[in-house]
């Protein structure tokens, strides 16, 4: 990441304290953000994502808490940070103090301090590593654990987090207490850890762009309770060593390249409310946007007939075709819902795209149940049968299912752990990952992702009755659905699932503030923009453009940071499209080089977003004629911005 990098992401975070600001340790280089430390850099080289204090409920939710007293010393190549912050749900109250110091020697030390304010029980509450998966995934590893000293490899694809009969899940490797990690460039970086051990995990099974040391080892168990005035102390020290200065690059740039092996997938939407007609500018809206499919889910322990009829006529009135997504409790009586799952589909296959079959009381597919399902649905080789988890990647990738199957399928939101922007951002690199790894254990097999949506739709991991609400909103609902943030976020997920080779996608509802469009009338949740009522949201718009484009060959595109710039191009010998979007909060500007010498460029950004989501056919359809540009074109882009290029040779 260059200097011009750092210094755009300063602006991708709003923070509640003060400015996001650029420290120094001797040659080390950080972001602080919001009591993170982020993008630790040694000579230009990426070491250290991220540096923080989670505080987990048991239902794995991360409580956010409010800085108090912040004060930020910086010397130039040496710096001191010190706040205090507090974290209030429910009847848990845990106040902490942290002193940051990164000295002239190119060491950081970071120390937490914390009280329990109140009894309470918790799951985890200590200082945690993001390390980045470039020039560490596949690179040996060495650490001292109680054991002794172990040594090992990081994993390439991502590695799956085995779940064990005691509720418990295995790290990568033995808790330690000293750990060093080589890096590709042929530096080393080496963090010892005190006030506990500390445990390593692949985040991607979860789209998360790390692998990330935690400390309460899982083996502890995951419910720990704190009595009142009780004491936590922890700290981190971070070196590094042998990393050499890099070359940087000096401007940004899309470079559009040849053909790749893939094409735009089919892309779909949800149908959440079957029963409920659709308003008129919904259903406009939807005509507007193309979608391939609509996703329906049926329950088989219930009328299944009836509600695959429904979800059949719905489809046929839309003029989309059906992703009928299935869920059996298997055990007793479970083959007769099959059965009556095959003379459904035998009456609709003609409009069924696919049927992705989930275990109601198993975390994925189980081989059993895929078996059972190929045999009922033999019959029909135009309706593909699609196993796997309506949960995360991680529940697949423990439990990868091997058989006669079509596909493998699984969801994913970016929001398991993390809600800020930036991290949001981040993940998206890990959505191509998940993948890569299905196709490491599925050669041959289609792969599909139902659905991607920005909130995860319910807490796979909770254990208790209580609900967390960001925002005050419920669980699954986040506020920047309407958002330009939204569009440019999902812009980005297309073009890494795509490029990395999925068959289809899903993403959101139809309606509502899960959806494409605001509901009719009054808003349900007023925080989600209150005047969107029966208006399109800026994502229908990317998600048009997406659709215009399905079944394109796609071309390479590079020489852009995937932290700030998404890109997805399609070409033919009559032209090529090509789609950025800005992942910041700054502004950026983009040479687009090899993509023609003529076409029209048109951009959705703050200054015509009322425009575009109040009547976004004529959106679509606008844009400014360029001529002449001799095959590069400057692009300039703001805040969250998205811009469609067509160009002719």
């Amino acid at each position: 990441m260059n200097d011009d990098s750092i210094e755009s992401l300063l602006t991708a975070r709003e923070s509640v304290v003060s400015p996001p600001v650029i420290l120094r340790s001797g040659e080390l280089r950080v972001l602080f953000v919001d009591g993170d430390l982020r993008y630790l850099e040694a000579s230009g080289t990426e070491v250290v994502r991220r540096v923080y204090v989670a505080v987990r409920d048991l239902d794995w939710n991360t409580l956010p808490g409010l800085i108090e007293d912040l004060e930020i010393e910086d010397y130039g190549d040496s710096f001191q940070v010190t706040f205090a912050r507090r974290h209030r749900f429910a009847d848990l109250d845990y106040r902490w103090s942290a002193a940051i110091v990164g000295d002239r020697t190119g060491r950081i030390r970071y120390e937490m301090s914390g009280e329990a304010l109140s009894r309470f029980s918790y799951a985890k509450i200590g200082i945690c590593v993001h390390h980045p998966i470039k020039g560490f995934k596949g690179m040996a590893y060495s650490g001292v654990s109680p054991g002794g000293p172990l040594s090992g490899t990081l994993p390439d694809t991502i590695g799956p987090q085995v779940h064990l009969s005691d509720g418990t899940d295995l790290p990568l490797f033995d808790p330690v207490s000293e750990l060093r990690l080589n890096h590709s460039g042929s530096g080393v970086v080496a963090f010892e850890f005190s006030g506990d051990l500390w445990e390593m995990e692949d985040q991607r099974n979860w789209t998360d762009q790390s692998f990330k040391s935690a400390s309460t080892p899982a083996a502890l168990g995951y419910r720990h309770e704190a009595a009142l005035g009780q004491l936590f102390h922890q700290t981190l020290v971070i070196t590094t060593n042998g990393f050499n200065p890099g070359a940087r690059p000096t401007a940004d740039y899309v470079r559009v390249g040849p053909p790749s092996s893939t094409v735009v997938p089919a892309i779909g939407l949800i149908c959440a409310t079957p029963t409920e007609a659709l308003s008129p500018a919904a259903r406009d809206l939807l005509a507007l946007v193309r979608p391939a499919h609509v996703r329906f889910d049926v329950d088989l322990d219930a009328d299944a007939e009836e509600l695959i009829a429904m979800a059949a006529g719905r489809a046929a009135d839309l003029q989309v075709m059906l992703e009928l997504a299935v869920f059996v409790t298997e055990g007793e009586g479970y083959l007769r819902d099959l059965a009556r799952l095959r003379e459904a589909v035998g009456k609709f296959r003609p409009l069924i795209a696919r049927v992705l079959l989930f275990s109601k009381n198993k975390e994925s597919t189980s081989a059993e149940l895929a078996q059972s399902g190929v045999r009922e649905l033999g019959s029909f080789p135009d309706v593909p049968l699609v196993v796997g988890s309506n949960a995360n990647f991680n529940e697949l990738n423990r439990n990868r299912v091997r058989g006669p199957v079509s596909g493998l399928v699984w969801s994913m939101n970016p929001q398991v752990h993390a809600s800020d922007e930036l991290s949001l951002v981040e993940n998206l690199q890990a959505q191509a990952e998940t993948v890569t790894t299905a196709m490491s254990f599925a050669p041959g097999l289609s792969l599909h992702v139902s659905p991607v949506t920005l909130r995860p739709r319910y807490n796979a991991v909770a254990s208790t009755g209580a609900e967390f609400k960001p925002g005050g909103l419920p669980w699954n609902i986040d506020a920047r659905q309407a958002s330009l943030f939204a569009a440019a976020w999902t812009l980005g997920s297309v073009a890494m699932l795509a490029n990395a080779g999925t068959e289809s996608l899903t993403y959101y509802e139809l309606v509502g503030p899960r959806g494409l469009i605001g509901s009719p009338g009054a808003a349900e949740y007023p925080q989600t923009s209150p005047s969107l009522a029966d208006t399109a949201y800026p994502v229908a718009i990317v998600l048009a453009d997406v659709c215009s484009l399905q079944g394109a060959r796609l071309l390479h595109v590079s020489g852009f940071d995937p932290l700030r710039v998404a890109a997805l191009a399609c070409g033919s010998p009559a032209g090529r499209t090509l789609l950025l979007a800005n992942l910041t909060r700054g502004e950026v500007t983009l040479a687009a080089t090899d993509v023609g010498a003529s076409g029209r460029l048109r951009v959705l950004d703050a200054s015509n977003l009322r425009q575009a989501t109040a009547k976004p056919r004529e959106f679509l359809g606008s844009g400014q004629e360029l001529v002449g540009a001799v095959g590069t074109i400057q692009v300039h882009l703001g805040p969250y911005a998205c811009a469609r290029l067509d160009t002719k040779p």
